[in-house]
């Protein structure tokens, strides 16, 4: 578990720093609960949600456009052996 409950309850409660112009998210190990309540939380567009909860079986980059918002995928790069 990458979260301490401090952790998630200063992200699905508190606000970000006006300074702060994004907020980044890494989803790799998040539960569709928690993409679920990330939605509900920043009003996210149904369609990168669903793109969320199937991110295993992404595997190359995505970028798309929701209004002034962007949501992008980066696929995790691994060194593996022959």
């Amino acid at each position: 578990n990458y979260f301490t409950k401090a952790d998630l309850s200063r992200v699905f409660l508190g606000h970000r720093h006006p300074a702060m112009k994004m907020r980044w998210v890494h989803c790799s190990a998040v539960s569709k609960v928690t993409v679920l309540r990330l939605a509900v939380k920043y009003q996210l567009h149904p369609l990168p949600v669903e793109d969320t909860i199937q991110l295993q079986q992404q595997s190359v980059p995505l970028v798309r456009s929701y209004g002034d918002n962007f949501f992008i995928i980066l696929p995790m790069l691994r060194l593996t052996t022959p």
